[in-house]
């Protein structure tokens, strides 16, 4: 019995979390040309997008089927599945194997935000965490403030020595 409730709970937390990966949709044409409210927006290839729906914020070139809009790195980029679907936004960089670093997912409330409020929402809750782990403290003076994707910021860590801070990025923003 104690295995048959054990199950029953995993079932129903698995109910509760599906919302979370659930997609918007967006609308399509009967042809196989996807129409889309997007100006810039990278296609993935069928099959590719669960990896990102369950996590992973960087989209590497394999991945992507089509890039639309006149894009240069750094820019804005809405991210959809083969049918459409939204699966994230993040910005795109041409010169990197990583097309796409996502800062935001579809499930989540940011997603329509400008870019940098949703960076500077990501910025106060890295701040806050941090706080709650009294950090920084008179032993310890020496930090990591934001740890990329730990932090839902790709590729952005940003280190606190005593009154210095120091920003490294292996992602163009």
């Amino acid at each position: 019995m104690s295995g048959f409730s054990a199950v029953r709970s995993s079932s129903e937390t698995y109910k509760k979390d599906k919302r979370r990966f659930e997609t918007k949709k967006v609308p399509t044409k009967t042809s196989k040309v996807l129409e889309l409210p997007y100006s810039n927006v990278a296609i993935l290839e069928e099959g590719k997008a669960r990896l990102f729906k369950d996590g992973n914020p960087i989209i590497y070139n394999g991945a992507v089927k089509e890039i639309r809009g006149d894009l240069q790195s750094g820019d804005d980029i809405y991210v959809v599945d083969h049918n459409g679907n939204l699966v994230g936004r993040g910005f795109f960089n041409s010169h990197s194997q990583y097309k796409v670093r996502l800062i935001a997912r579809s499930f989540e409330d940011e997603v329509s935000l400008p870019l940098s409020e949703i960076i500077e929402r990501r910025l106060d809750h890295a701040i806050s965490v941090r706080k709650s782990l009294f950090l920084p403290s008179e032993s310890t003076t020496a930090y990591r403030l934001v740890n990329g994707e730990g932090d839902s910021l790709s590729g952005l860590m940003i280190d606190v020595f005593n009154d210095l801070v120091t920003i490294q990025s292996s992602a163009v923003w």
